[in-house]
């Protein structure tokens, strides 16, 4: 049968979770899906890992060549996916029992081009767990000031036709940390947006990430403060007032917070 979901995954030097990604995707028992695998020439024993399950599973395709980063791999796994529908599954995450099945039946039901997320528990490495509940309708919502919480934090979380490419480009290789939440503001505004109250994805944030290492360095926050700016000067000019006043009032906020600080500590 041909793919009607394309999973890629983008690795580069990933052994310790590679196997477990290529079970992942086999344990969800989706006839419907092949899983495109684009190794940025590993030389830590991955590929070896890859060509044996491909050998063994037709749902595997997979290439390995030197690339510029996450960015350009994932590029080049949209080129080779032959699904209508696109996810993007990290190395070391992981998907909820039935997140495929369920998220191509949704997908045909769905108008295209429409862009289906869930929630997404986030394992962190110090052992605290929590849930991503992206419940937003638009680009407006994920730029406001305050709503870093509806921004879903990880790809395993969404599924999306993919010729929502055709219409906003592919994932910009300048973006090599925000590539994905890059890729979201740009799909939110062609898209349709669902969103469903049930578990699809799993991040593990452990400290090898470049993800965890981001956040600690500070940088993370920055990046994010960034794009969404950027972001909110396509909005209508009727939101960016409304956006200029939530910014305004978060540093009004924000300087009464820290002049109350200052007072208490006199």
């Amino acid at each position: 049968m041909s793919p009607k979901l394309s999973v890629i995954t983008a690795v580069r030097n990933g052994r310790s979770f590679i196997e477990s990604c290529l079970r992942c995707v086999i344990d969800q028992n989706c006839p419907l899906t092949e899983h495109v695998i684009i190794d940025g020439a590993s030389t830590d024993g991955t590929p070896d890992v890859i060509r044996a399950y491909a050998e063994k599973y037709g749902h595997i395709h997979w290439l390995s060549q030197p690339d510029q980063g996450q960015s350009e791999a994932l590029n080049r796994g949209l080129q080779l996916a032959n699904g209508d529908f696109i996810s993007i599954l990290n190395v070391d995450d992981y998907y909820s029992e039935g997140a495929l099945n369920f998220a191509i039946a949704t997908l045909e039901a769905l108008p295209e081009p429409s862009f289906l997320v869930g929630n997404c528990t986030v394992w962190h490495n110090d052992g605290g767990v929590w849930v991503n509940r992206p419940r937003f309708s638009g680009l407006y919502d994920l730029v406001l000031p305050g709503n870093a919480h509806l921004i879903p934090v990880n790809p395993s979380q969404y599924f999306y036709h993919k010729m929502l490419h055709s219409l906003v480009g592919d994932f910009d290789i300048d973006q090599e940390y925000t590539m994905d939440m890059d890729f979201v503001f740009r799909a939110v505004q062609r898209s349709n947006v669902f969103y469903v109250d049930r578990n699809l994805g799993n991040f593990r944030l452990h400290s090898s990430t470049k993800t965890y290492r981001d956040i600690k360095s500070g940088n993370a926050s920055q990046r994010y403060n960034r794009l969404c700016r950027r972001y909110a000067r396509t909005l209508p000019w009727t939101c960016r007032g409304h956006y200029e006043l939530h910014v305004l009032l978060g540093k009004l906020l924000n300087s009464v917070r820290i002049g109350l600080r200052f007072i208490k500590y006199l």
